[in-house]
């Protein structure tokens, strides 16, 4: 650095600095050296920038002294403090246009404020100009009512809490804004505002008298933000634009639907443009329910996974085909086959004829790799045939014959589908089929079981071997070829390497189950990680479950993989052994997922910042490495912590708090009760939408305590800071397990308690519903139970812990056998003693007999092996009490995947519980009555 200040000159200069992967720390004395070296030169900074919280204080204390030439300061900084105090004011900058605050805010009084033509305060940690230890104050300040901002070209608002969004707006007085955007971080479901406010948004209302212009063309834009998880929706008109982050679901879906709607009708039909950005499976839930708006143009961008977009527009569905307004569709870098597009135009050519109608009118390919099949020029022919003509804008073409064959005549040679089982099936759709048959929408779902994963090479040669047809047709599909088993060896795994192409991403895995894992030579992981590491830049997903490989990936990785987003590695030695402590890897930029089973990264590492999920489970030591690594993950939106049995803990002062500002899920799970809400306390959770808590233990020493805490847990944080995500508690599961484990749990939507209890016995049993009790009375407006019971034993354990709750609120019930008998929870819905003899079922006749779970409505049952007698039992035993005092009882049974037993048949146990009031759902069943 002083030699490069030494060379510079007179000449203005750009101080910047990035947060490097192995730097090595700053002394105190080198780092008052560097001070005095700046100051000297702080008169021709024109810029300085810096992405590293730890030099946030050092910038701070240079620039206390004036800077006259400063245009462009932009700072991070990451910890919840009053900062001002801490190190002083800012200097005088006369200059200074941009100013870019990550996580502080300058001081009110400087007067170069003023002079300000640009500003971002991104992430913006308080807003009423207070300081706080929370990452969020519930409330806006009353003064000023206006702010005004009269040069205010461009405006960029993002809030967590969607009410603050439209009133934080409405104080701001820009009148010649030109572009203003509005994000909520926020589900659709959840929304209180209305379609009309933010219909006053986009149109720019100021005032009644003043005509909003018209809107004539609005884009709406899907954008995949991460496979499984999030989506991005705007709805832009132009000048305003309204950005939606919210969960990837069909009842998201379909929310927004009916807000474009709700907006569509507002301003009179205008024609829209659909931006899809990574199109994946799930795009099908947003893109979908558009399909009868007025879509004049779509546009494709990114991931090779067009197909499934693509599959959207031309299937036939309702008696009518969708998007039938559609002229223009953009494809753009994306990896497809012509035949595609020729085919998306031919599926609806006969229905176009028929009805003398006009569809597509241009399609446009940009900077897309063409595989091989059809030439461009004849693609162009055939869809010129049809009205349509196709542009090619900087478009590769792929001429390697492994992807797929290049002329005419090498078509011919491909697998001819006409006339066999498929019959005259387009290529596109018997895809489709074996995409289905071997998950691969699924490969790179980290909820996608390992063990499913695994059968992923022995489904696929079972279908090489149904016939020849079938297996060159596998053969010459690369997209069958991405998922390797590093278990298989060394020559297979290269044959399926050079099977995927050099396109699709890859996701390597192997599990612990695997016989021909048990021994991983040294010799075969030198002769196997050269041929790996020339496809590591593909490589999108790593998921290991076997210790054994835990160090091959990690030579793997140590080279950049520009592509990896999910990482998920096991290493089960503990600490005293050698536990990886703080493992380094390489650049891994689009990192988002990050499983650590016995192990936690350094928290040097940069990618850290950029994780949505994180989970360290077992953990075997929890101490300040744990602290700093949380620290480094500020952009975390699922954490999972869990111990291991003997886990060390040597817990640090500080960090006091550690602040997770977009953390939406938490799943703590620690050796103590103290231990487990000592660091939830410490972790900042005010905006987080689902928490669960794991206590082992007994539930019976140490009551008052304990319940102070789970009470206060379970009210979430005090009045006046509740989560705007966080709906009205309305119902409340209570959840008993007879596994071993002997878990009992109760939440609500947002915050669930779970109960290792060692015993399962009478006391444990009243232990558990006096707790409940204490919940529900906690609660404001106690809600009704769902009652969730697990895998029922003998009928003794079953009346310890279900018998407490006959006199509670329980609305539904659901039942999970797992194979077993269903009758001692029967028993215990239909006879207070719970005990039903072993012969013929008894048939009570008592009127004035308080029965137990009166006020039950819905009773699901699942996996059980019964007889239908048995739940006709249920009404017939309390009929004449239920008649006698005009009440009603069960209103549904549900058997989802149960074994019936002979005796009654299905269609007499139906019509004899429509009799008395009960409707009776049977799923997937198997009948053995017969």
């Amino acid at each position: 650095m002083f030699a490069a200040l030494e060379r510079s000159g007179s000449a203005p200069l750009c101080v910047y600095c990035t947060r490097a992967r192995n730097e090595h720390p700053v002394t105190q004395a080198r780092s008052e050296q560097m001070q005095t070296e700046l100051r000297k030169h702080l008169h021709r900074i024109r810029t300085l920038r810096s992405n590293d919280a730890r030099v946030y204080l050092f910038c701070r204390i240079l620039l206390q002294a004036s800077a006259p030439i400063l245009q462009t300061l932009s700072l991070t900084w990451t910890q919840i403090w009053n900062n001002s105090t801490a190190v002083g004011p800012l200097g005088d900058f006369p200059q200074i246009r941009t100013l870019d605050a990550a996580w502080w805010m300058p001081s009110p009084g400087l007067s170069w404020l003023g002079g300000l033509k640009e500003l971002s305060l991104a992430p913006l940690y308080e807003l009423n100009g207070e300081s706080s230890e929370d990452l969020f104050v519930e409330m806006l300040p009353a003064y000023p009512s206006k702010i005004s901002l009269p040069h205010l070209k461009e405006l960029d608002l993002e809030f967590d809490r969607e009410m603050f969004a439209l009133d934080f707006f409405q104080k701001l007085d820009a009148p010649q804004c030109g572009r203003s955007r509005l994000s909520i971080c926020a589900a659709f479901l959840y929304l209180n505002q209305s379609v009309a406010d933010y219909c006053n948004f986009l149109l720019g209302v100021v005032d009644e008298a003043i005509l909003p212009p018209p809107v004539t063309e609005a884009t709406i834009s899907i954008t995949y933000k991460h496979i499984g998880r999030h989506m991005l929706l705007t709805y832009d008109t132009g000048h305003r634009q309204l950005a939606f982050d919210c969960k990837s679901s069909v009842e998201e879906g379909r929310a927004f639907h009916y807000m474009v709607q709700g907006f569509q009708a507002q301003f009179k039909e205008p024609s829209l443009t659909v931006d899809i950005f990574n199109p994946w499976a799930a795009t099908r839930w947003f893109l979908g329910p558009l399909a009868d708006q007025n879509v004049r143009i779509l546009v494709l961008h990114g991931k090779p996974r067009v197909r499934a977009v693509l599959l959207t527009i031309s299937d036939f569905q309702n008696d009518s085909w969708p998007f039938e307004s559609l002229k223009s569709l953009v494809i753009n870098n994306a990896a497809l086959s012509v035949r595609e597009i020729t085919r998306l135009v031919g599926v609806r050519h006969r229905y176009l004829q028929a009805h003398s109608k006009r569809w597509l009118e241009e399609i446009t390919l940009v900077n897309c790799l063409l595989l091989g099949g059809m030439r461009i020029a004849k693609a162009a022919t055939q869809l010129a045939a049809i009205a349509a003509s196709t542009k090619s804008d900087h478009t590769q073409i792929d001429r390697n014959p492994k992807a797929e064959p290049e002329s005419d005549h090498e078509m011919d040679q491909r697998p001819n589908l006409t006339g066999s089982a498929f019959g005259n099936i387009a290529i596109e759709v018997v895809h489709y089929i074996f995409e289905f048959a071997l998950n691969l929408d699924r490969v790179h779902d980290l909820g996608f079981p390992l063990k499913e994963l695994h059968g992923h090479r022995r489904q696929l040669t079972a279908m090489r071997g149904v016939s020849s047809m079938w297996n060159d047709f596998l053969l010459s599909s690369p997209r069958y070829w991405c998922v390797i088993n590093l278990s298989s060896n060394t020559s297979r795994t290269s044959a399926w390497l050079e099977r995927s192409g050099s396109i699709l991403p890859l996701c390597f895995f192997c599990t612990s189950s695997q016989p021909e894992l048990l021994v991983f030579p040294s010799f075969r992981s030198q002769a196997l990680l050269p041929e790996l590491q020339k496809h590591v830049a593909r490589l999108r997903t790593v998921r290991s479950d076997n210790p054994r490989m835990y160090f091959f990936f990690k030579s793997l990785l140590e080279l950049s993989a520009p592509a990896l987003e999910t990482l998920s590695l096991t290493w089960n030695q503990p600490s005293s052994i050698g536990e990886p402590a703080g493992e380094s890897f390489g650049d891994l930029p689009s990192m988002q997922i990050l499983h650590a089973a016995g192990w936690i990264p350094l928290h040097e590492l940069s990618w850290l910042g950029s994780l949505k999920e994180l989970a360290l489970d077992p953990l075997h030591r929890l101490d300040l490495m744990v602290f700093e690594v949380l620290l480094s993950c500020y952009s975390l939106e699922r954490l999972t912590v869990r111990s291991a049995y003997n886990m060390t803990v040597e817990l640090p002062t500080e960090p006091a708090t550690i602040a997770l500002p977009r953390l939406r899920e938490l799943d703590l799970s620690l050796p103590t009760r103290r231990l487990t809400f000592h660091m939830f306390r410490r972790l900042d959770v005010s905006r987080c939408d689902r928490i669960r808590l794991s206590i082992p233990g007994s539930l019976l020493g140490d009551r008052n305590e304990a319940l102070s805490d789970y009470t206060g847990f379970l009210l979430g944080p005090p009045q006046g800071a509740e989560n705007p995500l966080r709906s009205p508690v309305t119902e409340a599961t209570v959840e008993i397990n007879f596994t071993p484990g002997k878990q009992l749990s109760y939440g609500t939507v947002h915050r669930q308690l779970v109960f290792n209890v060692p015993n399962r016995d009478e006391e444990e049993g009243a232990a558990f519903h006096e707790m409940v009790q204490e919940f529900q009375s906690a609660l404001e407006n106690p809600p009704p139970l769902k009652l969730v019971v697990a895998n029922p034993s003998t009928s003794p354990s079953v009346k310890w812990f279900l018998g407490p709750f006959i006199n509670d609120n329980v609305l539904s019930m659901d039942v999970y056998c797992k194979h077993e008998p269903a009758r001692p929870v029967l028993a215990a819905v239909g006879s207070r003693s719970m005990v039903v003899p072993p012969g013929d079922l008894p048939i009570s006749t008592s009127v004035d007999e308080e029965w137990p779970f009166a006020s039950l409505k819905s009773l699901t049952i699942r996996d059980a092996s019964l007889e239908l007698r048995e739940l006709t039992w249920l009404c017939e035993i309390r009929e004449k009490h239920l008649v006698a005092r005009s009440k009603r009882w069960l209103e549904n049974i549900t058997l989802v995947d149960c074994r019936i037993l002979k005796g009654m048949s299905t269609v007499a146990a139906v019509e004899q519980l429509s009799s008395f009031g009960v409707t009776l759902d049977v799923v997937r069943w198997n009948d053995f009555t017969s």
